[in-house]
């Protein structure tokens, strides 16, 4: 028998190492911007721009206090601890995450969605608790 290894073994025992090692993984939020204007996402120390009709993936969006910047006017949130059954597995493997998807609507509430929806939404399954996200809550 050989001291040596196969390097296909030792990738494999990477990779094994590597997922069962691995922490939990964080919700991802898909916020598509249904208002009228460029908005500024702060939320930790990140920050995400997002154009009117478009959407941008927040990385560990639960948990935090979020805030909204829309033509000047700032928009406080915090973010409830998001129900699994809402959250969808996308990818596969060490390139899973976990996603979330949502909608800012004009009047600065954040509804809840899935990715089969089209965007903009315009009717609204049922949410979550504490959803929508009202400004100030």
């Amino acid at each position: 028998m050989s001291l040596s290894m196969n390097p296909y073994r030792v990738i494999a025992i990477f990779i094994c190492a590597f997922c069962i090692s691995s922490c939990s993984i964080p919700i991802t939020v898909s916020l598509y911007n249904n208002s009228s204007d460029k908005i500024s996402v702060s939320i930790d120390s990140e920050n995400y721009t997002i154009s009117k009709g478009s959407s941008e993936e927040i990385i560990d969006f639960a948990f935090y206090n979020v805030s909204i910047t829309r033509n000047g006017k700032v928009y406080m949130y915090r973010a409830p601890e998001i129900d699994y059954k809402y959250v969808e597995w996308v990818g596969w493997g060490p390139f899973t995450k976990r996603v979330f998807f949502a909608q800012l609507e004009p009047n600065g509430e954040i509804w809840a969605t899935d990715r089969w929806q089209p965007r903009p939404a315009r009717a609204f399954k049922n949410q979550p608790e504490g959803f929508p996200l009202k400004p100030g809550a």
